[in-house]
């Protein structure tokens, strides 16, 4: 039996939800994890995972295009500050309780897009991608999230009043976000994808990889 380790959270949530719930009946070890990371994944796991993490499992894991998480309209990404961003000439910048994929974009774009220069990047003081060995559980897991994608849509309603009460979001928001999501990654996205690894990956712990490894691609000369 393949086994998915599944990052929980809210951008997450419409693959995620119906397996937690039993929506989608399927052959699949599940594990639920909140901030998953590079270091708990073992080379025979599979992984819906922050994409940055994949750049330090490049050894033993693949991409899977197919089957993803991209934000269209809006992002759970955000950023606070004191003032109006245009005014700040330079600060610290706190990377409070974020996944890598908004520490990286946060990396990508507070000098370049916002014109601040970070003095000091700083964490709180507390603190998809199987391989190609087994295609037969490669495809039990792809079709799992795959239906359960589906089945969000068809309980969307039951879907946004458990993530109200786990997330608090304001309802339009929430209906907003998670209908501006799809569900596989397009030329254009691996672009994006590359370009989030390149600008962003500087002075973090991830990898700045320009040729991400896909599923199903033959390996680089």
């Amino acid at each position: 039996m393949p086994r998915l380790l599944l990052h929980d959270t809210l951008p997450t949530a419409n693959l995620v939800e119906p397996l937690r719930q039993q929506w989608v009946d399927h052959q699949i070890d599940l594990e639920f994890r909140q901030g998953l990371r590079a270091g708990e994944i073992e080379s025979d796991v599979f992984a819906l995972l922050p994409a940055p993490e994949f750049t330090l499992l490049t050894s033993s894991h693949r991409l899977v295009p197919d089957i993803a998480v991209v934000d269209t309209q809006q992002s759970a990404i955000a950023m606070r500050t004191p003032v109006r961003p245009d005014v700040i000439e330079s600060t610290d910048v706190v990377l409070y309780e974020c996944s890598a994929t908004a520490e990286l974009l946060a990396r990508a774009l507070i000098w370049p897009f916002f014109g601040i220069t970070c003095q000091e990047w700083r964490t709180s003081p507390d603190g998809e991608a199987p391989s190609d060995a087994d295609r037969s559980e490669h495809a039990a897991v792809a079709d799992a999230l795959r239906r359960s994608a589906a089945e969000s849509h068809n309980r969307r309603r039951q879907l946004r009043l458990l993530l109200d009460e786990r997330y608090g979001v304001e309802r339009e928001r929430l209906v907003t976000y998670l209908t501006g999501q799809r569900y596989l990654l397009d030329e254009s996205d691996r672009e994006a994808l590359v370009a989030l690894y390149v600008r962003g990956a500087g002075g973090s712990s991830y990898l700045p990889l320009t040729r991400p490894p896909f599923a199903g691609q033959s390996e680089p000369e």
